[in-house]
């Protein structure tokens, strides 16, 4: 797992070191009591297919939250943060009015950074006009959630997965109190743009760690317009993939065709 996904891996994640069976213990008790919800830990080689298994269940919505090193930042996320109010994400529409709502704060703060003004038709056809038909490659396809592995490409020893209950997964990243930081979108926006997705692309939450979040598509965007689009929506949704990553949305409009797994990353 090499390539621009694996490049950023190493922000945020750091290694799990071995602990003794009753820490581990105390971990998994510890989360249950100050989360609500279940974890369980498995070896980084075995978390995707843990997931799956779990997901196929139907009971709990798994989320793989990464190496030990992440239940302290969620655990300190639950100290400091509340859920954002999310009664009225139905009427979020994404991604336009996340992109009124940028050109507001951008306004306020005379942020005239963004290359593409916020404007997503003009941002589309400015791509689309320099899209090439050359092959973009940055490594091999991801076929798993990037989480599982540390930053030089080998498993984690330990991973941890939550096993929720919900009537509806969109909300998680507000239950994990995720969002809200630098550039990372409130927890009502993740809501909001995750719920577009799954309606367009039929996408799945899989991973969330304290500044990493991946969602597996069950569809691909079929031509150029439709991927240029999706990457232009992605880029005003997490800029980081881009401006620190493929360094051109079309670059990721190729990588969106040809693999399910897609990674957000927040500095």
């Amino acid at each position: 797992m090499v390539g621009f996904f694996s490049r950023f891996f190493g922000k945020g994640s750091n290694k799990a070191k071995a602990q003794p069976a009753e820490v581990q213990k105390d971990i998994l008790q510890n989360a249950k009591e100050k989360f609500g919800f279940e974890c369980i830990k498995v070896h980084g080689k075995d978390a995707w297919s843990e997931w799956q298994k779990i997901r196929s269940e139907g009971e709990f919505y798994p989320v793989i939250l990464g190496p030990e090193s992440e239940i302290e930042y969620l655990s300190d996320n639950f100290e400091y943060q509340d859920v954002s109010d999310l009664s009225g994400v139905d009427d979020l529409v994404f991604p336009d009015l996340y992109l009124e709502e940028l050109k507001v704060e951008a306004a306020a703060y005379d942020d005239s950074e963004d290359p593409y003004s916020f404007d997503l038709e003009e941002a589309v056809e400015s791509q689309l006009a320099d899209w090439t038909d050359e092959a973009f490659t940055d490594g091999p396809p991801v076929t798993e959630p990037i989480v599982v592995q540390n930053y030089s490409g080998k498993y984690h020893k330990e991973v941890y997965l939550a096993k929720i209950k919900t009537d509806d997964w969109t909300t998680i990243p507000a239950l994990l109190r995720f969002g809200g930081f630098n550039a990372c979108p409130g927890n009502e926006w993740h809501a909001s743009a995750i719920r577009h997705w799954r309606e367009k692309y039929q996408v799945e939450l899989v991973s969330l760690t304290h500044d990493i979040l991946e969602l597996r598509a069950g569809k691909r965007p079929q031509t150029k317009e439709d991927a240029v689009r999706l990457s232009m929506e992605q880029y005003f949704y997490c800029s980081d993939i881009v401006s620190q990553g493929v360094d051109d949305p079309n670059n990721l409009a190729k990588i969106l065709m040809a693999q399910d797994f897609w990674y957000f990353w927040w500095d």
